[in-house]
């Protein structure tokens, strides 16, 4: 399972138009701050699972594999808000706007991808390549874009559920959410799966169920105690979710509920404000860096190996820190040439 993401930083503007625009009172006030900032660390995680080489450093990349199910989890789970709550939006809106800012970067950035590999291996023929073929339009070009496809998917079906549940008793829709959730994790994908990515897609989906019964809940229930406890018991489930990964390595099950611990803390943590303007800088780039990291990190791969250069636990280190910078920097400067031009002409690479 690569990481994935996914961010799904590509739900930013409807989650905080959610946070805004709510009138409940178990609305948490400061959540989207801390939703944010834990997104912002989940990206460069993610950048640390695809960057190590050498056999000592590729051991830890376990402790970043909480980020794709971090992301599918926040981008299903507002998104069935928006299905409980904005009773003016019909299916076809959301469909037409997740497929121009979703499903749209991922054909541009697997065209991006595409011609790279094709620069590649007319500079550098005597180095590995791969070109897809009818699975592009799922998984893309290159192994991280999977994520966008799966988002798209899952974010659309999470929305018209909601629809059909909502001013209904949700207690069926939770407890099946939750059963299917668990019967994924215990089925391995491996022996049906016929590509990579829909394993990936198996194994992020019961961050999506999750999502899904969780958005039910806190539509009906009176959470405004429950979340005083719920938050730090998120936060201790997650890190020991974390330690035993790093004791046992792979494991679908404590990935998912890892990433959704970490959701929930970061959701219902509303006695202490996050003021920070890095984090407010950086969250709206955690999309882009997601998307156009792997390029960085191709390209100082293709290098190295020019080079010669054995993998080695400091080379590691500093082409995590080359991509991590790169990729900021590149996100950064796009968005600030944007705002400067036309947003809606210029949004649909990084969203």
């Amino acid at each position: 399972m690569t990481i994935l993401t996914y961010s799904d930083a590509t739900i930013v503007a409807e989650h905080k138009q959610a946070f805004s625009r709510s009138t409940r009172s178990d609305r948490p006030s400061n959540s989207s701050n801390w939703v944010d900032a834990v997104r912002v660390v989940a990206s460069y995680f993610i950048i640390w699972i695809h960057v190590p080489r050498s056999s000592v450093m590729i051991q830890t990349t376990v402790i970043g594999r909480f980020a794709v199910p971090f992301f599918a989890f926040a981008a299903v789970f507002f998104a069935a808000q928006n299905g409980l709550q904005k009773r003016d939006r019909s299916i076809g809106k959301m469909l037409a706007s997740r497929f121009h800012r979703i499903y749209v970067p991922f054909l541009l950035w697997s065209g991006i991808y595409f011609a790279f590999k094709v620069v590649k291996l007319a500079l550098l023929p005597d180095q590995p390549n791969d070109f897809p073929g009818w699975e592009f339009f799922v998984e893309g070009t290159a192994y991280h874009l999977w994520f966008l496809p799966f988002v798209f998917l899952t974010t659309i079906v999470a929305f018209s559920a909601a629809r059909l549940v909502r001013g209904r008793d949700s207690k069926n829709a939770i407890v099946v959410a939750v059963t299917l959730a668990v019967s994924v994790c215990l089925i391995n994908s491996d022996a049906w799966s016929t590509t990579d990515g829909l394993i990936y897609m198996w194994q992020t989906l019961p961050a999506a169920f999750a999502a899904f019964a969780f958005a039910m809940f806190v539509h009906r229930a009176a959470v405004g105690n429950l979340k005083r406890v719920a938050s730090p018991v998120g936060f201790a489930v997650a890190v020991a979710c974390m330690l035993l990964l790093v004791s046992n390595r792979r494991n679908v099950m404590l990935e998912n509920i890892c990433g959704v611990a970490l959701f929930v803390w970061a959701y219902w943590k509303t006695n202490t404000q996050l003021k920070s303007k890095m984090i407010q800088r950086l969250a709206p780039l955690a999309f882009g860096i997601y998307l156009s990291h792997l390029l960085f990190v191709k390209v100082i791969e293709a290098v190295t190996q020019k080079l010669g250069l054995v993998p080695s636990a400091w080379l590691d280190v500093v082409m995590f820190a080359a991509v991590a910078i790169g990729s900021t920097l590149m996100c950064g400067t796009y968005n600030s040439v944007r705002s400067r031009l036309r947003p809606a002409r210029f949004g649909w690479l990084l969203p």
